[in-house]
């Protein structure tokens, strides 16, 4: 394996990538990933 440095930095990309709501509701992002991730928990628990 060889590494390579990348070529940009993380000052050059970001902002790169528009979020698709200004402002980021982040408490909002946080409580469906939870919830994503608790439902996950739960299909694994039930197939066991």
């Amino acid at each position: 394996m060889r590494l390579k440095p990348v070529a940009y930095s993380l000052e050059s990309a970001y902002g790169s990538v528009k979020p698709s709501r200004r402002p980021e509701d982040f408490d909002a992002l946080s409580r469906v990933a939870r919830d994503a991730r608790a439902e996950q928990t739960l299909q694994k628990m039930s197939e066991g």
